[in-house]
Protein backbone atom coordinates (compact mmCIF):
# COMPACT_ATOMS: atom_id res chain seq x y z
CA UNK A 1 0.00 0.00 0.00
CA UNK A 2 1.73 3.51 -0.93
CA UNK A 3 1.62 5.67 2.02
CA UNK A 4 -0.71 8.24 1.19
CA UNK A 5 -3.92 5.86 1.20
CA UNK A 6 -2.52 4.70 4.77
CA UNK A 7 -4.71 7.22 6.35
CA UNK A 8 -7.88 7.34 6.02
CA UNK A 9 -10.49 9.70 7.73
CA UNK A 10 -13.87 8.95 8.65
CA UNK A 11 -16.34 11.77 7.89
CA UNK A 12 -20.46 12.52 8.41
CA UNK A 13 -23.07 11.36 10.69
CA UNK A 14 -23.06 7.45 11.12
CA UNK A 15 -25.05 4.56 12.58
CA UNK A 16 -23.60 1.87 14.79
CA UNK A 17 -24.25 -0.11 17.87
CA UNK A 18 -25.55 -4.22 17.52
CA UNK A 19 -27.78 -3.17 14.89
CA UNK A 20 -25.96 -1.31 12.49
CA UNK A 21 -22.29 -3.40 13.06
CA UNK A 22 -20.79 -2.33 9.30
CA UNK A 23 -19.09 0.88 9.95
CA UNK A 24 -17.43 0.23 13.41
CA UNK A 25 -16.26 -3.10 12.53
CA UNK A 26 -15.19 -2.15 9.02
CA UNK A 27 -12.73 0.57 10.63
CA UNK A 28 -11.53 -2.27 13.39
CA UNK A 29 -10.58 -4.14 10.40
CA UNK A 30 -9.10 -1.50 8.93
CA UNK A 31 -6.82 -0.86 11.64
CA UNK A 32 -6.04 -4.16 12.97
CA UNK A 33 -5.83 -6.18 9.42
CA UNK A 34 -4.27 -2.91 7.19
CA UNK A 35 -2.55 -1.54 9.10
CA UNK A 36 -4.60 1.66 7.97
CA UNK A 37 -4.42 5.36 10.36
CA UNK A 38 -8.12 5.95 10.70
CA UNK A 39 -8.97 9.30 11.96
CA UNK A 40 -12.16 9.00 13.06
CA UNK A 41 -13.84 12.06 12.85
CA UNK A 42 -17.49 11.52 12.49
CA UNK A 43 -20.58 12.12 14.29
CA UNK A 44 -21.90 8.77 15.63
CA UNK A 45 -25.67 8.55 16.02
CA UNK A 46 -26.57 7.52 19.68
CA UNK A 47 -26.35 3.55 19.73
CA UNK A 48 -29.64 1.74 19.92
CA UNK A 49 -31.14 4.39 16.87
CA UNK A 50 -33.03 2.83 14.41
CA UNK A 51 -33.20 4.42 11.15
CA UNK A 52 -36.88 3.16 10.53
CA UNK A 53 -38.15 4.02 13.72
CA UNK A 54 -37.14 7.29 13.78
CA UNK A 55 -39.42 7.84 10.32
CA UNK A 56 -42.32 5.86 11.75
CA UNK A 57 -44.45 9.65 11.63
CA UNK A 58 -44.63 12.11 9.12
CA UNK A 59 -43.71 14.40 11.36
CA UNK A 60 -40.93 12.33 13.39
CA UNK A 61 -39.37 11.38 10.00
CA UNK A 62 -39.50 15.49 8.91
CA UNK A 63 -37.79 16.38 11.87
CA UNK A 64 -35.19 13.19 11.43
CA UNK A 65 -34.26 14.01 8.17
CA UNK A 66 -33.90 18.03 8.94
CA UNK A 67 -31.77 16.88 11.95
CA UNK A 68 -29.39 14.65 9.27
CA UNK A 69 -29.34 17.31 6.92
CA UNK A 70 -28.13 20.11 9.08
CA UNK A 71 -25.45 18.10 11.13
CA UNK A 72 -24.04 16.69 7.73
CA UNK A 73 -23.65 20.22 6.27
CA UNK A 74 -21.76 20.48 8.63
CA UNK A 75 -19.74 17.41 8.35
CA UNK A 76 -19.12 18.56 4.60
CA UNK A 77 -17.83 21.61 5.76
CA UNK A 78 -15.80 20.15 8.29
CA UNK A 79 -13.95 17.39 6.21
CA UNK A 80 -13.39 19.66 3.32
CA UNK A 81 -11.06 21.81 6.04
CA UNK A 82 -9.55 18.97 7.61
CA UNK A 83 -9.38 16.16 5.47
CA UNK A 84 -8.53 18.60 2.86
CA UNK A 85 -9.33 17.68 -1.39
CA UNK A 86 -6.88 15.04 -1.86
CA UNK A 87 -7.28 12.64 0.92
CA UNK A 88 -9.88 9.74 1.40
CA UNK A 89 -12.75 9.45 3.51
CA UNK A 90 -15.03 6.94 4.55
CA UNK A 91 -18.45 8.03 5.37
CA UNK A 92 -20.35 5.09 6.59
CA UNK A 93 -24.19 4.35 6.43
CA UNK A 94 -26.37 6.64 5.79
CA UNK A 95 -23.86 8.34 3.54
CA UNK A 96 -25.66 10.03 1.42
CA UNK A 97 -27.02 13.16 3.34
CA UNK A 98 -22.98 14.03 4.05
CA UNK A 99 -22.44 13.33 0.10
CA UNK A 100 -25.65 15.49 -0.85
CA UNK A 101 -23.65 18.38 0.29
CA UNK A 102 -20.24 17.67 -0.87
CA UNK A 103 -22.01 16.91 -4.49
CA UNK A 104 -22.05 20.65 -4.96
CA UNK A 105 -18.10 21.06 -4.80
CA UNK A 106 -16.19 20.43 -8.06
CA UNK A 107 -15.11 16.83 -7.98
CA UNK A 108 -11.37 17.90 -8.28
CA UNK A 109 -11.73 19.93 -4.91
CA UNK A 110 -13.70 16.64 -3.29
CA UNK A 111 -12.43 14.31 -0.93
CA UNK A 112 -11.62 10.78 -2.27
CA UNK A 113 -15.16 9.47 -0.64
CA UNK A 114 -15.86 5.61 0.08
CA UNK A 115 -19.71 5.75 0.65
CA UNK A 116 -21.65 2.85 2.52
CA UNK A 117 -24.44 2.48 0.90
CA UNK A 118 -25.84 -0.78 1.14
CA UNK A 119 -29.25 -0.06 2.06
CA UNK A 120 -31.41 2.60 -0.62
CA UNK A 121 -33.18 4.95 1.06
CA UNK A 122 -35.48 5.39 -1.51
CA UNK A 123 -36.01 1.61 -2.66
CA UNK A 124 -36.80 0.57 0.75
CA UNK A 125 -38.74 3.53 1.81
CA UNK A 126 -41.47 3.56 -2.15
CA UNK A 127 -41.02 -0.19 -2.73
CA UNK A 128 -40.25 -1.97 0.24
CA UNK A 129 -41.84 -0.69 2.90
CA UNK A 130 -44.49 1.25 0.51
CA UNK A 131 -44.72 4.64 2.85
CA UNK A 132 -45.82 6.42 -0.61
CA UNK A 133 -46.56 5.59 -4.73
CA UNK A 134 -43.53 4.59 -6.29
CA UNK A 135 -44.70 7.11 -9.18
CA UNK A 136 -45.56 9.93 -6.61
CA UNK A 137 -43.64 13.20 -6.38
CA UNK A 138 -41.92 12.34 -2.78
CA UNK A 139 -40.84 9.12 -4.13
CA UNK A 140 -38.88 11.05 -7.64
CA UNK A 141 -37.55 13.97 -5.07
CA UNK A 142 -35.92 11.24 -2.97
CA UNK A 143 -34.77 9.11 -5.84
CA UNK A 144 -32.76 12.52 -7.34
CA UNK A 145 -31.27 13.64 -3.82
CA UNK A 146 -30.31 9.89 -3.35
CA UNK A 147 -28.89 9.46 -6.83
CA UNK A 148 -27.44 12.57 -6.72
CA UNK A 149 -26.00 12.11 -3.67
CA UNK A 150 -24.30 8.66 -4.72
CA UNK A 151 -22.59 9.67 -8.48
CA UNK A 152 -20.45 12.12 -5.85
CA UNK A 153 -19.23 9.73 -4.11
CA UNK A 154 -15.50 8.34 -5.33
CA UNK A 155 -16.24 5.06 -5.05
CA UNK A 156 -19.77 3.34 -3.43
CA UNK A 157 -20.10 0.41 -1.34
CA UNK A 158 -22.64 -2.02 -2.00
CA UNK A 159 -23.11 -5.50 -0.01
CA UNK A 160 -24.17 -7.36 -3.48
CA UNK A 161 -23.88 -7.83 -6.66
CA UNK A 162 -28.07 -7.09 -7.64
CA UNK A 163 -27.78 -4.11 -5.60
CA UNK A 164 -24.81 -2.85 -7.27
CA UNK A 165 -26.75 -3.46 -10.92
CA UNK A 166 -29.59 -1.95 -9.05
CA UNK A 167 -27.88 1.61 -8.25
CA UNK A 168 -25.98 1.77 -11.35
CA UNK A 169 -29.57 1.35 -13.52
CA UNK A 170 -31.56 3.71 -10.95
CA UNK A 171 -29.21 5.81 -10.04
CA UNK A 172 -26.61 6.42 -13.08
CA UNK A 173 -23.96 5.76 -11.18
CA UNK A 174 -20.68 4.96 -13.27
CA UNK A 175 -20.48 0.71 -12.97
CA UNK A 176 -16.73 1.25 -11.83
CA UNK A 177 -17.58 3.98 -9.11
CA UNK A 178 -19.53 1.35 -7.12
CA UNK A 179 -18.32 -1.83 -5.47
CA UNK A 180 -20.24 -5.03 -4.07
CA UNK A 181 -18.43 -6.25 -0.90
CA UNK A 182 -19.20 -8.09 1.97
CA UNK A 183 -20.92 -6.40 5.53
CA UNK A 184 -18.57 -6.71 7.99
CA UNK A 185 -20.39 -8.10 11.04
CA UNK A 186 -18.64 -8.09 14.80
CA UNK A 187 -17.22 -11.59 16.10
CA UNK A 188 -19.80 -14.00 16.51
CA UNK A 189 -19.45 -16.12 20.17
CA UNK A 190 -22.24 -18.54 20.08
CA UNK A 191 -22.67 -20.29 23.51
CA UNK A 192 -22.89 -23.93 23.43
CA UNK A 193 -25.78 -25.57 22.27
CA UNK A 194 -28.17 -27.48 25.22
CA UNK A 195 -27.93 -31.22 25.33
CA UNK A 196 -31.64 -31.30 23.42
CA UNK A 197 -30.01 -29.21 19.63
CA UNK A 198 -27.77 -31.56 18.46
CA UNK A 199 -29.03 -34.89 19.04
CA UNK A 200 -30.84 -37.00 16.17
CA UNK A 201 -34.15 -36.76 17.92
CA UNK A 202 -36.34 -34.67 19.36
CA UNK A 203 -38.23 -31.59 17.94
CA UNK A 204 -36.30 -29.12 15.14
CA UNK A 205 -36.23 -26.31 16.50
CA UNK A 206 -36.33 -23.61 13.92
CA UNK A 207 -35.61 -19.59 14.35
CA UNK A 208 -37.11 -16.96 12.19
CA UNK A 209 -35.29 -13.35 13.04
CA UNK A 210 -36.85 -10.55 11.26
CA UNK A 211 -38.13 -7.15 11.56
CA UNK A 212 -41.44 -8.36 10.13
CA UNK A 213 -41.28 -5.89 6.88
CA UNK A 214 -42.38 -8.01 3.41
CA UNK A 215 -39.01 -8.80 2.07
CA UNK A 216 -38.47 -11.28 5.45
CA UNK A 217 -41.29 -12.89 4.10
CA UNK A 218 -43.08 -13.69 7.32
CA UNK A 219 -46.70 -14.38 5.50
CA UNK A 220 -44.74 -17.61 4.25
CA UNK A 221 -43.30 -18.30 7.50
CA UNK A 222 -46.61 -18.31 9.00
CA UNK A 223 -48.16 -20.22 5.90
CA UNK A 224 -45.55 -22.95 6.78
CA UNK A 225 -46.09 -22.82 10.20
CA UNK A 226 -49.78 -23.21 9.93
CA UNK A 227 -49.36 -26.40 7.05
CA UNK A 228 -47.51 -27.70 9.58
CA UNK A 229 -49.21 -27.68 12.66
CA UNK A 230 -50.22 -31.36 12.72
CA UNK A 231 -47.03 -32.15 13.51
CA UNK A 232 -46.17 -29.97 16.34
CA UNK A 233 -44.21 -32.81 17.99
CA UNK A 234 -41.40 -32.49 15.56
CA UNK A 235 -40.96 -29.11 15.64
CA UNK A 236 -40.55 -25.87 17.74
CA UNK A 237 -40.68 -22.63 16.02
CA UNK A 238 -39.70 -19.52 17.37
CA UNK A 239 -40.33 -15.70 15.82
CA UNK A 240 -38.31 -13.29 16.99
CA UNK A 241 -39.14 -9.33 15.64
CA UNK A 242 -42.13 -7.29 15.31
CA UNK A 243 -43.16 -4.95 12.17
CA UNK A 244 -45.45 -4.03 9.43
CA UNK A 245 -46.72 -7.49 8.76
CA UNK A 246 -47.27 -8.74 12.43
CA UNK A 247 -50.68 -9.37 11.57
CA UNK A 248 -49.76 -12.62 9.84
CA UNK A 249 -48.49 -13.62 13.30
CA UNK A 250 -50.88 -12.45 15.03
CA UNK A 251 -54.31 -14.00 12.96
CA UNK A 252 -51.95 -17.78 13.31
CA UNK A 253 -52.07 -17.20 16.81
CA UNK A 254 -55.72 -15.95 17.24
CA UNK A 255 -56.95 -18.90 14.86
CA UNK A 256 -54.85 -21.46 16.61
CA UNK A 257 -53.38 -22.50 13.45
CA UNK A 258 -49.68 -23.36 14.76
CA UNK A 259 -47.73 -23.47 17.75
CA UNK A 260 -44.59 -21.08 17.89
CA UNK A 261 -43.16 -18.66 20.39
CA UNK A 262 -42.77 -15.27 19.65
CA UNK A 263 -40.76 -12.60 20.79
CA UNK A 264 -41.48 -9.33 20.06
CA UNK A 265 -39.62 -5.92 20.08
CA UNK A 266 -36.27 -5.26 19.22
CA UNK A 267 -33.17 -7.32 20.41
CA UNK A 268 -30.04 -6.46 21.53
CA UNK A 269 -27.00 -8.61 19.31
CA UNK A 270 -26.46 -10.95 22.57
CA UNK A 271 -29.97 -11.56 22.64
CA UNK A 272 -30.21 -12.64 18.80
CA UNK A 273 -27.07 -14.72 19.32
CA UNK A 274 -28.82 -16.46 22.12
CA UNK A 275 -31.88 -17.29 20.27
CA UNK A 276 -29.40 -18.60 17.53
CA UNK A 277 -27.57 -20.53 20.82
CA UNK A 278 -30.85 -22.61 20.86
CA UNK A 279 -31.70 -23.02 17.12
CA UNK A 280 -31.25 -26.36 15.17
CA UNK A 281 -31.91 -23.98 11.48
CA UNK A 282 -32.43 -20.70 11.24
CA UNK A 283 -34.76 -18.90 8.56
CA UNK A 284 -33.53 -16.85 5.77
CA UNK A 285 -36.15 -14.16 3.88
CA UNK A 286 -39.27 -14.89 1.59
CA UNK A 287 -39.90 -12.21 -0.10
CA UNK A 288 -39.99 -12.98 -3.42
CA UNK A 289 -38.76 -10.75 -6.34
CA UNK A 290 -37.55 -7.31 -5.60
CA UNK A 291 -35.46 -6.60 -2.68
CA UNK A 292 -35.71 -9.90 -1.29
CA UNK A 293 -33.90 -11.11 -4.28
CA UNK A 294 -31.32 -8.80 -3.98
CA UNK A 295 -29.53 -8.94 -0.99
CA UNK A 296 -27.84 -11.30 1.65
CA UNK A 297 -29.35 -10.60 5.12
CA UNK A 298 -27.97 -9.89 8.12
CA UNK A 299 -29.24 -12.73 9.98
CA UNK A 300 -28.10 -15.25 7.39
CA UNK A 301 -24.38 -13.57 8.04
CA UNK A 302 -25.06 -14.21 11.72
CA UNK A 303 -26.41 -17.78 11.25
CA UNK A 304 -23.23 -18.88 8.67
CA UNK A 305 -21.22 -17.33 11.23
CA UNK A 306 -22.81 -19.18 13.57
CA UNK A 307 -22.54 -22.46 12.42
CA UNK A 308 -26.14 -22.86 11.82
CA UNK A 309 -28.31 -24.65 9.10
CA UNK A 310 -30.04 -21.84 6.59
CA UNK A 311 -33.47 -22.59 4.88
CA UNK A 312 -34.36 -19.21 2.18
CA UNK A 313 -35.52 -18.58 -1.01
CA UNK A 314 -33.68 -19.58 -3.45
CA UNK A 315 -33.28 -16.17 -5.08
CA UNK A 316 -30.15 -13.91 -3.42
CA UNK A 317 -27.40 -12.30 -4.22
CA UNK A 318 -24.05 -12.13 -3.18
CA UNK A 319 -20.88 -9.90 -2.85
CA UNK A 320 -18.90 -9.74 -5.98
CA UNK A 321 -16.37 -12.82 -6.66
CA UNK A 322 -17.82 -15.22 -4.19
CA UNK A 323 -19.55 -18.68 -4.72
CA UNK A 324 -22.99 -19.81 -3.59
CA UNK A 325 -23.44 -20.52 -0.14
CA UNK A 326 -24.98 -23.96 1.11
CA UNK A 327 -28.17 -23.11 2.00
CA UNK A 328 -31.13 -25.11 1.64
CA UNK A 329 -33.12 -22.82 -1.08
CA UNK A 330 -36.60 -22.94 -1.77
CA UNK A 331 -39.68 -21.25 -3.58
CA UNK A 332 -41.30 -18.71 -1.63
CA UNK A 333 -44.04 -20.31 -0.68
CA UNK A 334 -45.38 -22.07 2.38
CA UNK A 335 -45.86 -25.41 0.74
CA UNK A 336 -42.12 -25.21 -0.11
CA UNK A 337 -40.82 -24.04 2.62
CA UNK A 338 -42.87 -26.58 4.88
CA UNK A 339 -41.68 -29.47 2.73
CA UNK A 340 -37.60 -28.68 3.56
CA UNK A 341 -38.58 -28.40 6.97
CA UNK A 342 -40.23 -31.64 7.27
CA UNK A 343 -37.15 -33.28 5.01
CA UNK A 344 -34.29 -31.59 7.27
CA UNK A 345 -36.40 -32.70 10.39
CA UNK A 346 -36.27 -36.25 8.84
CA UNK A 347 -32.64 -36.12 8.25
CA UNK A 348 -30.55 -34.78 10.87
CA UNK A 349 -27.19 -36.02 8.70
CA UNK A 350 -27.87 -33.23 6.14
CA UNK A 351 -28.79 -30.65 8.89
CA UNK A 352 -25.29 -31.55 10.74
CA UNK A 353 -23.65 -31.09 7.37
CA UNK A 354 -25.26 -27.92 6.51
CA UNK A 355 -23.95 -26.52 10.05
CA UNK A 356 -20.75 -27.30 9.19
CA UNK A 357 -20.61 -26.26 5.38
CA UNK A 358 -22.21 -23.07 7.01
CA UNK A 359 -19.25 -22.08 9.21
CA UNK A 360 -16.59 -22.56 6.66
CA UNK A 361 -18.47 -20.80 3.90
CA UNK A 362 -18.38 -17.95 6.15
CA UNK A 363 -14.53 -18.04 7.15
CA UNK A 364 -13.34 -17.94 3.54
CA UNK A 365 -15.85 -16.13 2.24
CA UNK A 366 -17.75 -13.59 4.54
CA UNK A 367 -14.76 -13.26 6.97
CA UNK A 368 -12.63 -10.07 8.22
CA UNK A 369 -10.10 -11.27 5.72
CA UNK A 370 -11.93 -11.02 2.74
CA UNK A 371 -13.54 -7.97 3.56
CA UNK A 372 -9.47 -6.68 4.22
CA UNK A 373 -8.43 -8.30 0.67
CA UNK A 374 -11.35 -6.16 -0.46
CA UNK A 375 -10.30 -3.01 1.09
CA UNK A 376 -7.04 -2.76 0.29
CA UNK A 377 -7.63 -2.91 -3.40
CA UNK A 378 -9.84 0.24 -2.64
CA UNK A 379 -7.06 2.17 -1.38
CA UNK A 380 -4.70 1.11 -3.53
CA UNK A 381 -7.01 2.51 -6.58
Amino acid sequence: MTEPSRVLHIAGTGLRGSGYPNATRTIAILREHLGVEVRDRARWLPEGTVLWRQASGKASALAFLLKLGTLNALEALRALVRAGTRSRIYAPYPAIFLLWWLSWVPRRLRPKVMADAYVSLWDSAFRDRRVGRESGLLSRLVRRFEGRALRAAHCVLVDTVANRELYIAEFGIAPSRIRAIPLAIDPVEVPARSNGTDTDTGALKVLFIGTLVPLHGIRVVADAIRRLAGARDRFEFTIVGDGQDAEALEQLKAEGGGQFTWVRGWQSIDGVLRHIATADLCLGVFGGEGKAARVLPFKVYLALAAGRAVVTQDSYSLPEGIPDPPVHGVAPEGAALARALEELAGDRAKLRALSAQALAYYRDYLSADRIACSWRSLLEG
